[in-house]
């Protein structure tokens, strides 16, 4: 999969190294078009399948978004750091989780790095492995299988343990709070 960001510089492609990767782009178009609750308005260019159709892969194009991941901006805090300022980032954050929760989606990869912080709003991003509110476990081109098992709940984890590596795992609201 090639993700294509337009930015002040011009544009840059990022080859994404994903299991299931050559539809991966196609599953993060379609749930941006799906909903407006998922995405900062005109973050959606376009997606398709590359040259070659399915089996070459397929390509993904977003708005450049200003601004750095949550990881990055809380980290050039730590030299002097700023509660009010981490509180403001921590609540936008929040606020983007519970928008999407609110509208019965699950991302499905929540960490810090989905989040791009510009001034104190947050953009929550990276919907590879959302699940649409009336998604229905197997249903999708990508098996969910959860996220990194670090930021991965214990409910979640333990149905990975116990089922195997083809069975697609349900995602709750409850596992990603």
């Amino acid at each position: 999969m090639i993700v294509s960001a337009y930015g002040p510089d011009g544009a840059s492609a990022d080859p994404q190294g994903h299991a299931d990767s050559g539809r991966l782009a196609l599953v993060k178009g379609e749930l941006l078009l799906a909903t407006g609750l998922v995405a900062p308005p005109g973050l959606y260019q376009g997606h398709g399948f590359l040259s070659g159709g399915p089996a070459a892969g397929s390509w993904l194009a977003l708005r450049w978004m200003q601004g750095d991941d949550a990881e990055t901006a809380f980290a050039k805090r730590r030299p002097a750091p700023d509660a009010s300022a981490a509180a403001a980032y921590a609540a936008t954050m929040c606020k983007d989780v519970a928008d999407l929760h609110a509208g019965g989606w699950r991302h499905g990869d929540l960490q810090e790095v989905p989040f791009i912080l510009e001034s104190h709003q947050a953009h929550l991003a990276d919907f590879a492995m959302a699940h649409a509110p009336d998604r229905t476990p197997g249903s999708r081109p990508v098996t969910y299988r959860g996220a990194y098992d670090w930021f991965m709940s214990p409910e979640l984890a333990h149905a990975r343990l116990i089922t195997t590596p083809v069975r697609d795992l349900p995602l709750t609201t409850a596992s990603e709070v």
